[in-house]
Formats: C-alpha cells, sequence, structure tokens
C-alpha cells in the first residue's frame, strides 16, 4: 500500500502521456512514408489509410492540447484548418472527405512542431527521413520512370484531342510530392541543429524543397526577388529593418485585393495579365485571383468556399485554387482564416523588429515572398508553406523551449 501511496502518479502520467504522443506522431510519420505509396501502386485500401489519418489525429490531438500549450502558430494553423472543414462542410456536404483533409494537414502541423522543438525526437524523424527521400528517388527513376498517369485533355476545348503524360516528379500520384518536402525541411533543421555553421546548407535544402517541386516561372521569379533582397539587405539593412514592417505588408496584400476586386471593368489588370501572359502562362493567375475573390464575396465572404473542388474556367481548366496564398486562404476559409493568417504574419514582424538576427529578418521576407508569388498546381499546398512556418518561426526562435535538448 506504502509503496502505491510513494509513487509520484502525476509525473509518472505525465510521461506515459508524453511517450504515447511521441510514439503515436513516430509512428503516424512512418505511415505517411510508406503506407501511402502502397495504397497509390495498388489503388487499393484508401478507406483504412484514411480512417488510420483519423485515428492518429483522435488519439494525438488530446495529448498535443496538453503538453504544448504555447505554440501559438501551431494552434492558428489549426483553427484555419477548423474553419476551412466547418466551411467545406457547409457549403459542400461533404463531411468525411474533408475530415480526411483536415486529419492530414493538422497531424503534418503537429509533426513539425514536435520534431523541431525536442532534438531526441528530430533525431528519430532522421533516419526514417532519409528512407523517405531513397523511395521517392526509386519511384522517379527506377519503379515509374516514364509516369504513372495519361492525362486526358480531350474534354478541355481549349486543348481539345490531346493526351500528355506527366511524371509529377515522384512517380506516385502528386500528393506523394509533399512526403519530399516536408522531409527536407525537417533534413534541414536537423543540419541546422547539429552545427550551426551549417545553417546555409540547412537553408539550401529548405528554399530546395519549396522551389525545386514547383517547376514554374513563379519559383524563378520568387527566387531572383529573394536574390535581390538578400542584396538590400547586406548594402542597406537599416533601409529593410525600417520599411519592412507588417503595416506596409499588409497595406500592399490590402492593395492587391482593392485592385483586384474592381472587377471586369479592371481593363488595367486584364491588359498586364495579356502582356505577361506571353512571357509565362503563371502571369495568367491575376486572373484567377480576381474571379476567386468575386466569387468569395459574392458566396460566402464570412467562412469562403472550403477544401473547393471546383474548377475556375477561364479558357481553359484551372485546377481549385486560386494560385496564390493570401487568396488562397479568403477562398478557402473567407475573412475568418484571412485573419487567422494575417495574425500569424503580425507575429513573424513582431518578432523580426526585436531581433537583430540575419537569419529571422531573411526568414520573414522569404515568407512574404513566398506567399505572394508562390503558385501552387497541387491542391494540397497547406502541407509546404503551414510547414514553413511552423519550420522558419523554430529558427527565428518564437518559443523559448526552441532548442530543448533530452
Amino acid at each position: 500500500m506504502n509503496y502505491f501511496m510513494n509513487i509520484d502518479w502525476k509525473t509518472n502520467i505525465g510521461k506515459l502521456r508524453a511517450a504515447l504522443f511521441e510514439n503515436t506522431i513516430f509512428l503516424s510519420l512512418a505511415m505517411l512514408t510508406f503506407l501511402q505509396p502502397a495504397t497509390e501502386l495498388l489503388g487499393e485500401f484508401d478507406i483504412v489509410f484514411d480512417l488510420m489519418k483519423v485515428a492518429c489525429l483522435l488519439l494525438i490531438l488530446p495529448c498535443y492540447i496538453f503538453y504544448n500549450k504555447k505554440s501559438v502558430v501551431s494552434y492558428v494553423i489549426i483553427f484555419m484548418q477548423f474553419v476551412f472543414l466547418t466551411s467545406t462542410i457547409l457549403n459542400q456536404g461533404r463531411v468525411w472527405w474533408s475530415l480526411v483533409q483536415f486529419a492530414s494537414i493538422v497531424l503534418l502541423v503537429m509533426l513539425f512542431d514536435v520534431g523541431l522543438k525536442y532534438n531526441h525526437f528530430l533525431k528519430r524523424i532522421f533516419p526514417i527521413s532519409l528512407s523517405m527521400l531513397l523511395l521517392c528517388v526509386l519511384s522517379m527513376f527506377v519503379f515509374f520512370p516514364e509516369g504513372m498517369y495519361v492525362v486526358d485533355y480531350s474534354q478541355t476545348p481549349s486543348v481539345a484531342g490531346s493526351i500528355v503524360t506527366d511524371n509529377y516528379l515522384w512517380g506516385f500520384d502528386n500528393s506523394s510530392i509533399f512526403r519530399v518536402i516536408p522531409v527536407l525541411m525537417l533534413v534541414g533543421v536537423y543540419l541546422y541543429r547539429q552545427n550551426k555553421e551549417w545553417h546555409f546548407i540547412s537553408l539550401v535544402f529548405i528554399t530546395a524543397s519549396a522551389f525545386g517541386y514547383v517547376r514554374s516561372f513563379a519559383a524563378f521569379f520568387s527566387l531572383v526577388f529573394l536574390f535581390f533582397a538578400l542584396i538590400l539587405y547586406k548594402k542597406f539593412p537599416n533601409l529593410i529593418r525600417k520599411y519592412f514592417t507588417f503595416r506596409n505588408s499588409f497595406l500592399l496584400v490590402l492593395a492587391i485585393f482593392i485592385f483586384l476586386s474592381f472587377g471586369r471593368s479592371n481593363f488595367i489588370m486584364y491588359y498586364i495579365a495579356e502582356q505577361l501572359d506571353k512571357v509565362g502562362s503563371m502571369f495568367y493567375r491575376f486572373t484567377v485571383w480576381q474571379l476567386s475573390i468575386d466569387y468569395v464575396l459574392t458566396n460566402n465572404p464570412i467562412l469562403g468556399v472550403g477544401f473547393a473542388n471546383q474548377s475556375i474556367d477561364i479558357a481553359r481548366t484551372l485546377m481549385d485554387h486560386p494560385h496564390n496564398i493570401f487568396i488562397d486562404v479568403l477562398y478557402r476559409g473567407g475573412l475568418i482564416a484571412s485573419a487567422s493568417y494575417m495574425y500569424i504574419l503580425w507575429l513573424t514582424h513582431k518578432y523580426t523588429t526585436n531581433k537583430t538576427n540575419t537569419d529571422t529578418i531573411l526568414a520573414t521576407i522569404f515568407f512574404f515572398t513566398f506567399l505572394l508569388a508562390s503558385q501552387f498546381d497541387y491542391y494540397n499546398n497547406e502541407y509546404l508553406h503551414f510547414s514553413f512556418y511552423i519550420c522558419f518561426s523554430y529558427f527565428g526562435g518564437f518559443y523559448k523551449s526552441s532548442r530543448i535538448n533530452t
């Protein structure tokens, strides 16, 4: 009896909860690494995989809430996903499908939050990350070098009768690309943690993980812009600190929204889009941005459309999102999600103004440029930019526990 009385139940329950949480999220990473490609190859068992994702979420989320109470960025992201989930159910009635989307993204958010906060957990992730990279490289060069998909555009009026074979880089369907991008980020962070002198190498990993898969003019011009931003920062650091503020960033985004909200009478936008479209098709996204804003403001400005599955057709069939992160958030979650996203951007800028750390300031510039200029051709882009927010929030040191060595 005395034995049980002397046990520190609070401490032991806390350790059990921590062990359950960390091992469950580690197993969910292994599942995302090996099980999903198998289901994609076989074309079967998708429902089993979806059930496992939802089950993992139900196991991890309660522990996460009690175990990580200061992860502000992560909680804002999860709240945004809940807004997307609610909007999808209300607008489209797709309960199970939207719940699986919600589970997929929130699991990755929690993975990054825990993986970047605790070094011992990051060490466990590193070997499985390398195996994931190997699997994807093998799929691209060995298993399916010719590509898996034959896309028939015969139903699209602008390209009637043409048949295109696309590799999607990694052999599996395009969602497998997102298995690689978070891995490269984690590898970069691991190198950064091991030796800060390697931080340039780690940033190369992270940058390559973002822009390497996009294969677009948007990625190229974003990198060019960042290159000039680096030069300006090196030459005029005080100028950057003075004018690269949250207020100015917010005013720029607001000006773009107002400019695009004039509707079809905005002949200036159409003229610019038509001229720039001669250089690269990504510039025609200006028109998609405007139509997306019109659609949201007309249908549901508060909650948005949700995880939309419809296309916005502008002389061709496009994917279901407007190819710009700020407008994408407005399109999916309305004004509520947009306000949440701006709150994260405000946190980033607020921390930047209080630091002289070069990595932090450049990361903030990187964020804003990436969010404003990026083009996404895949509907699950949350995997990418949400991971970026968490990743760079730890580079910047938002949380005191970001350097825990347990």
